[in-house]
């Protein structure tokens, strides 16, 4: 889950969300991503160190002819993505009801100090060109190590 806690959100006119996090400390991070229909894009500027295992849950509703994308690959000498496609979880629902959504996941290692972004776009592939696109920008930092005050280098 999203610990807030540890995230700086700033919002610009609802055309696009900031979320920063930090997560040097931990070996995997889940975050999950609402509907992102409501706003054009969201950014997400993740810190986590080499090693780490990034998981992203992004909301979606293939009935309505839309799907996530990564159509932007970080860096592969920094971040990796670990499936060519996403995985798609529906959410829980009754046999006889239709147009239910669920979640993509996708999921990326950390794999060198640097920094690189993966875009992730909801859109309705099958229109050329997509006439809505949304999208999820997820900037890394990737760190080494710890220095002698307990912090983080780079």
């Amino acid at each position: 889950m999203l610990d807030t806690s540890r995230a700086s959100v700033t919002n610009e006119d609802n055309l696009k969300s900031d979320i920063s996090l930090d997560y040097r400390n931990s070996n995997q991070v889940t975050i999950h991503v609402g509907d992102v229909s409501n706003t054009k894009s969201i950014r997400y500027s993740i810190t986590v160190k080499v090693g780490t295992d990034v998981t992203f849950y992004v909301k979606g509703n293939p009935t309505t002819g839309y799907s996530q994308r990564v159509t932007t690959r970080p860096e592969s000498s920094i971040v990796k993505v670990a499936d060519t496609e996403p995985n798609y979880i529906p959410d829980k629902h009754s046999e006889m009801i239709v147009g239910y959504g669920g979640v993509y996941v996708f999921k990326f290692l950390a794999v060198g100090i640097g920094t690189t972004t993966s875009i992730i776009e909801y859109a309705r592939y099958f229109e050329n060109p997509p006439k809505s696109t949304f999208k999820t920008e997820i900037r890394f930092t990737v760190v080494d190590r710890l220095d002698g005050q307990g912090l983080f280098m780079s």
